[in-house]
C-alpha cells in the first residue's frame, strides 16, 4: 500500500509497544512496522540515526528496556529511535517534524548526514523545520505565510 512507502518521524515520538507492557526493548522500538528486520539491520538503522553507540555501550544492547512513556532516555534519543524506526522500513518518502529540535550539534550533524544520504539514495525527504542547519541542506524551502521564519 502507499502508506507502507511513508516513514514518519514526529517531533515528540511515541515509543509504542506491540503489547500492553509498560516497557519496550530497543529492538522492538526500531522494528515496529518491520518485524522481520535482523539485528544487523537494527544496528545499521541506529547507526544511521546517530544513536547506535549510545545503546551499544549498554550490556543489554538491543534488549535494553525503555519505558513506553519515554522516561529513561532523552528526548533526543527518542527522536533518533523514531528516525531509525522510519529508516529501517526503507520508505520512498520520509516526513519529519523538527527532527533535530532536541539534539545537540553532534547528534544534529549525524541526523543531517542521514537525511542527506537518504535523499541521495532517491528517498523524498520532507522536513518541517526552523533550525538553520536543517534549512541549509534543503533543495527547496517553502515558507508558510503567517509563520515565523
Amino acid at each position: 500500500t502507499w502508506m507502507s512507502q511513508i516513514g514518519w518521524v514526529p517531533q515528540r515520538p511515541q515509543l509504542v509497544s506491540a503489547s500492553l507492557a509498560p516497557h519496550i526493548s530497543i529492538r522492538e522500538a526500531v522494528t515496529l512496522g518491520a518485524p522481520s528486520a535482523t539485528d544487523g539491520a537494527v544496528w545499521a538503522s541506529l547507526a544511521e540515526a546517530g544513536v547506535a553507540d549510545e545503546f551499544a555501550a549498554d550490556t543489554a544492547g538491543l534488549d535494553r528496556l525503555i519505558n513506553v512513556d519515554g522516561s529513561g532516555i532523552s528526548v533526543g534519543q527518542a527522536q533518533r529511535l523514531a528516525l531509525a524506526r522510519a529508516m529501517i522500513r526503507e520508505p520512498a518518502i520520509l516526513i519529519l517534524d523538527e527532527p533535530t529540535a532536541a539534539l545537540d550539534s553532534r547528534s544534529e550533524g549525524a541526523v543531517l548526514h542521514a537525511l542527506k544520504r537518504a535523499a541521495e539514495q532517491g528517498v523524498i525527504v520532507l522536513v518541517v523545520a526552523h533550525r538553520q542547519a536543517m534549512l541549509a541542506i534543503a533543495d527547496r524551502i517553502v515558507h508558510v505565510p503567517g509563520s515565523t521564519p
